[in-house]
Formats: C-alpha cells, sequence, structure tokens
C-alpha cells in the first residue's frame, strides 16, 4: 500500500496508474511481452505460442501435465482425461462421475500406451481391444463390386451382333462395377481358318458386407 500511496500522486508524470501489488483491479488489458507469463514457476506458462499447465515447457498448443476434466460443474455431468503418473505414465483413460461426484473407474475407455491396446469397461485390456461387462455391436461396411462370380458361357459356332462391346475382333471380359447380361462375338484363327464364336456373359455385381473384425470373415 506505502508502494501504490508513493507513486500514485506521480500517476500525470508517468502517464499511468500502478497497479497496487498487494491486489488491484484492472479496468483494460493486461499486454504481456513474447514469453512474458509464467505463473508460480510453471502452474501456468505461454512461451512459443504454446500454454502449458503444469509444466514450464509445453509440447503443443495446450500441454496438461495431470488430469483434465471436462463439462458442467454437477455431479454426473463431467469426464475426466486422466493420464496415470504412476507407472510411468502408462494409459489414458477417459471415464465419466456419477451422481456422487465420484469418478466411475471402472468404466471408460482406456487406451494402454506399451500395448497400442484398447479397453472398454477395463483398464488392462488383454489384446487390441477388450470389452468388459457388457455387449459389443458391430458395425459393417458394404462394399459394391465384382467378386469374381461373373458367368462367362461355353464359345459356340456362329456370329452375330456384339452386344457386350460391339467389337467383334476381341474377347470381352465384365469390368469393375458393371452388371448386365450380354453377347460376346469374337473371330477366332485355326490352321483351317477363322470364324466367328459366341458365347453369352452375365456380369455380376454384388454387395458384401465387410464387418469391421476380420476375424469374422469366412
Amino acid at each position: 500500500a506505502a508502494d501504490y500511496q508513493r507513486f500514485d500522486a506521480k500517476q500525470d508524470a508517468l502517464g499511468y496508474t500502478p497497479v497496487n501489488r498487494a491486489g488491484d483491479t484492472m479496468t483494460g488489458a493486461l499486454n504481456l511481452p513474447a514469453n512474458g507469463l509464467n505463473v508460480g514457476g510453471g502452474q501456468l506458462v505461454a512461451t512459443g505460442g504454446n500454454v502449458g499447465i503444469g509444466t514450464g515447457a509445453p509440447k503443443s498448443r495446450l500441454h496438461v501435465v495431470g488430469d483434465l476434466v471436462l463439462g458442467n460443474d454437477v455431479n454426473g455431468q463431467k469426464f475426466i482425461f486422466h493420464s496415470r503418473s504412476s507407472a510411468n505414465g502408462d494409459f489414458l483413460q477417459i471415464t465419466g462421475d456419477n451422481a456422487s461426484g465420484n469418478w466411475e473407474w471402472g468404466k471408460g475407455i482406456t487406451f494402454v500406451r506399451s500395448t497400442g491396446y484398447v479397453g472398454i469397461n477395463t483398464t488392462t485390456p488383454g489384446g487390441l481391444l477388450e470389452i468388459k461387462y457388457g455387449n459389443a455391436s458391430v458395425s459393417f461396411k458394404p462394399t459394391v463390386g465384382n467378386f469374381g462370380n461373373d458367368i462367362y458361357g461355353a464359345w459356340a459356332y456362329g456370329g452375330g451382333s456384339d452386344t457386350c462391346n460391339g467389337n467383334v475382333a476381341n474377347e470381352y471380359f465384365c469390368g469393375i462395377n458393371e452388371s448386365r447380361t450380354c453377347q460376346d462375338v469374337a473371330i477366332f484363327s485355326d490352321e483351317y481358318g477363322s470364324y466367328y464364336m459366341r458365347r453369352t456373359i452375365t456380369c455380376y455385381k454384388e454387395t458384401r458386407i465387410n464387418p469391421i473384425f476380420t476375424d469374422q470373415l469366412e
């Protein structure tokens, strides 16, 4: 307070009113130089365009050493990103709180750093994905195309109109995503001369449902 009183009378000479270091209220913006924010020796730091909470050397735009809580400040309406500091920070768990405000450590999703395993409702998954105490709903992705089921009829003597591609010089083969039946006409040659042959082709396009889990494929 003594410092404030000493400089307050010099406002006109200084061009500004000094801030009381014991506590004061600002009415304007607080402008800091680059890398000019360091609260509590690392509690809150802004440096190099990055912000660190709990670290003086943030590695990204926002680097938090500890847990991160998101949501309303109401019981049962919050989520926590929990990076376990023990065991060398071996996993990241995302879970929520219950109606009493207690974190549901037996639920949520866990990512194990050392193995790449993911656990749902377990922090010790035994494989790439382990779901504990619950059912899984598997999504399927449809794939449309020709999968080798096209039908090529037997060749027979005789010409006619080539309805497959209009080219009687070469054999025709179904393309990708083609669905139709047509007549293929081609010229063949042997020691007896050249002659026309014809056949019926059915290009069969189908939709296959491929499950996400590859071990379900036959």
